[in-house]
């Protein structure tokens, strides 16, 4: 069996200049997902740290702990079936702006709950929250615009 001629080989080539690796659909998924993650982040821990000072307190952080855990699992889901292609760099984009949004969030709940911190004020829980979810927001527009240039 042998191989495709001259003429098809340059034809084959000259084609898949036409072919996309990306496109802005998958941008679009994948920028989302990144802001998603730090959206959850960051509301999670204001969320909890507001709610902790309450009477069911403790249902409560139970409950976000839940919705925590499947809301990443269904973004993160969401960005592997949605599109098939990966936009140049955001992966890496993407991993670099969750564990930024990720320090900050294991951080701060350490200092509030493990070392027995006061709660804080209600305002400065939804400042920490903006805080932790800006690195992965600003991934995910970095992905949308497309990537470092």
């Amino acid at each position: 069996m042998t191989g495709p001629t001259a003429q098809q080989a340059s034809a084959y080539l000259e084609r898949a200049d036409e072919v996309a690796l990306e496109d802005d659909r998958a941008r679009r998924v994948h920028s989302r997902v990144s802001i998603g993650h730090g959206l959850v982040f960051g509301t999670f821990a204001a969320g909890v740290w507001v709610a902790d000072g309450t009477r069911w307190g403790g249902l409560v952080t139970f409950g976000a702990q839940i919705v925590f855990l499947v809301a990443v699992l269904v973004l993160t889901r969401h960005r592997e079936t949605a599109v098939r292609t990966v936009p140049r760099r955001a992966r890496r984009i993407a991993a670099v702006g969750t564990i930024c949004s990720g320090i900050p969030f294991l951080a701060l709940t350490w200092f509030v709950f493990i070392v027995d911190l006061p709660l804080p004020a209600p305002l400065l829980a939804a400042l920490a929250g903006l805080v932790i979810a800006a690195p992965a927001v600003v991934a995910g527009l970095l992905i949308r615009r497309g990537g470092l240039r």
